[in-house]
């Protein structure tokens, strides 16, 4: 929170990542798995809020926020572009997030590695603004594997943008996307790219983890 605080505070858009309780509650962080974060030998889909409420994330002391929480915080103050985690069948966390977001009066928009939870925003809703992410895959070992890919995922995702990791992403890639109406965010880049500006980088915006250089 004190994050989304300070993103606020620059006027900075705000990307979070969605998982869901095993109540039912769509709450605020990255991983599933709760050892990394948060040291425990847990998952955020086997516990309840109550519980997960109990615990601090190792390095910021915090705790966990639910989706409305931060929603809450936000207010519509800046954009959000929310990340749902879920690499199964679409439909429980995504019910409950499109909750947390009615009557939501900010900016916001939803992205997914897993194509067919685009889809389900899309199907369920046509003006939600739906992006899919894209990454190579282990195993894959050629580009060309990694490019069919990608092409039966956005296929059957529909994605109004592409958020792509910047280190695969080429110009004639993201042009490709461009030519059909479909906006290109990167994600990984190294600070020195992240202070070349918007003119200087192969996609529209940037999703990043620390203030761009110069900026």
């Amino acid at each position: 929170m004190p994050a989304f605080s300070a993103a606020i505070a620059e006027g900075y858009a705000i990307e979070l990542d969605v998982n869901l309780t095993k109540d039912g509650v769509p709450v605020v962080i990255h991983d599933n798995e709760l050892k990394r974060l948060m040291g425990l030998d847990a998952r955020v889909s086997d516990m309840y809020l109550e519980d997960l409420k109990k615990e601090r994330l190792k390095r910021s002391g915090e705790k966990v926020p639910t989706l409305d929480e931060a929603l809450d915080l936000i207010a519509g103050q800046v954009p959000v572009l929310i990340e749902i985690k879920n690499f199964g069948m679409p439909g429980r966390l995504e019910s409950a997030v499109l909750s947390a977001l009615e009557g939501y009066s900010g900016e916001y928009a939803l992205q997914s590695f897993n194509p067919l939870v685009c889809r389900w925003f899309v199907r369920r809703d046509e003006s939600l603004v739906v992006g899919l992410i894209l990454d190579d895959l282990p195993g894959l070992g050629f580009d060309w594997l990694r490019n069919l890919k990608d092409n039966v995922f956005a296929a059957i995702a529909s994605p109004n943008f592409i958020v792509y990791n910047y280190s695969l992403l080429s110009e004639d890639m993201a042009k490709a996307y461009r030519s059909k109406g479909v906006t290109v965010l990167g994600y990984g880049l190294p600070e020195t790219a992240l202070s070349l500006g918007k003119s200087g980088l192969r996609v529209d915006n940037v999703i990043f983890d620390k203030v761009p250089l110069g900026h």
